[in-house]
């Protein structure tokens, strides 16, 4: 029981979906949750480094989510996950679909007052990097070196534009956040158009976005957006001159967010414990990371 319980989390099931495997078995999703809260299990680790070739670049897209966690005493508190998908290049699969290739899954959760600075998640990345991939890379301590085989993508957040700037690495603006902006600017919030929706901005906007016509773009958005919009895309200038480029393949934080850490709760609003989340977490990556567990 205790075996096809953790096998079943580290697919990514939710306790009630395990639940529902066992409609002859009377068990509780509370039972469920203590048997991942005190199991303890062993991630294998990968055989080999997975090379990256000198003309291919290790992608790393950075996002942070949010979840409400029950500690050892039944008190709810914020823990912040920040989640980091690399990946050396994709391949287009079906119409509207896409596989990242040589992709590895990772994360870190915390709360406000763990103290987690920008330090300790740029020395994440790095071990993240030197236990996943075999890549040449300089010295992440020599903030002059310069990373060129690395792109760092993310929601335009000042920690992610930092930690390119750590890395050596090129920085992009993720497409998805950015169009979010330019579509409530210039169209409105989904079913409720406004009076001034404008077409032709939004899609002039658009296009000069994805070609990284950075002059082009901000003129279009100069006295037509609002302050906090202006002043997103000003303070990410590197991140859209980048969307031309040949090497820039996208962002694709949202859906690891999703696959990772959403997937587990479902439309639940239920507060796990933390032990228990973590766990799961630690089993999901380990299967999206194709690695086995040992209990």
């Amino acid at each position: 029981m205790l075996n096809f319980i953790l096998k079943q989390i580290h697919k990514g099931k939710r306790q009630c979906d395990i639940k529902d495997m066992l409609p002859d078995c009377p068990i509780s999703n509370q039972t469920i949750s203590n048997i991942i809260k005190n199991s303890k299990f062993t991630i294998q680790p990968l055989k080999e480094k997975i090379k990256v070739l000198d003309n291919q670049k290790l992608h790393i897209d950075i996002d942070d989510c949010y979840e409400f966690l029950r500690n050892d005493y039944g008190i709810i508190e914020k823990h912040c996950i920040k989640i980091f998908n690399l990946y050396t290049h994709k391949i287009n699969i079906s119409k509207n679909r896409n596989k990242l290739l040589n992709k590895t899954t990772a994360f870190l959760l915390y709360k406000n007052d763990d103290n987690m600075s920008q330090d300790k998640v740029y020395n994440f990345v790095f071990e993240t990097i030197n236990n996943n991939y075999d890549i040449k890379i300089n010295s992440l301590k020599d903030l002059e070196s310069q990373n060129l085989n690395l792109i760092i993508a993310g929601d335009g957040a000042l920690s992610i534009r930092a930690m390119a700037k750590l890395l050596g690495g090129y920085y992009i603006l993720d497409k998805f956040h950015a169009f979010s902006y330019l579509w409530k600017s210039f169209v409105g919030k989904r079913g409720k158009k406004k009076e001034s929706t404008d077409w032709t901005k939004y899609i002039d906007s658009s296009a000069s976005f994805k070609n990284g016509n950075y002059n082009q773009f901000i003129n279009i958005l100069e006295n037509n957006v609002d302050k906090k919009t202006f002043n997103y895309f000003k303070n990410n200038t590197q991140g859209i001159i980048n969307q031309g480029a040949d090497w820039n393949i996208g962002c694709y934080a949202e859906s690891t967010v999703f696959h990772l850490v959403k997937s587990l709760k479902g439309n639940g609003a239920k507060a796990y414990n933390s032990k228990t989340f973590i766990n799961m977490l630690n089993a999901r990556v380990a299967y999206l990371n194709k690695q086995n567990i040992s209990f």
